[in-house]
């Protein structure tokens, strides 16, 4: 059997690609939340929008861009609305 130079190479590749996809499926990710502890967030009935004009970045795509928005605005709205919030112009 013929053995070739490059076999070791291949397999440190291999090894070093392994670690590497092992290392990258790890959760490193961490999520905070605050909120205030004094709000009665049972008394709202609705929810809505504040006004495009605020956004401070609209003008820029790196930091808003309506379909993003849409599909944000979209999922909330399912997601309080299961809650039986209703949606209002004027919250």
């Amino acid at each position: 059997m013929k053995t070739y130079w490059f076999t070791p190479l291949l397999n440190s590749i291999f090894l070093v690609l392994l670690i590497w996809l092992g290392n990258s499926c790890v959760p490193t990710q961490q999520v905070f939340t605050d909120y205030d502890r004094s709000a009665h967030l049972s008394e709202y009935q609705t929810f809505g929008w504040a006004d495009p004009v605020f956004i401070e970045a609209r003008n820029n795509p790196l930091y808003y861009n309506e379909l993003n928005d849409k599909r944000i605005k979209d999922a909330v709205a399912v997601q309080m609305q299961s809650r039986n919030y209703k949606y209002s112009d004027n919250p």
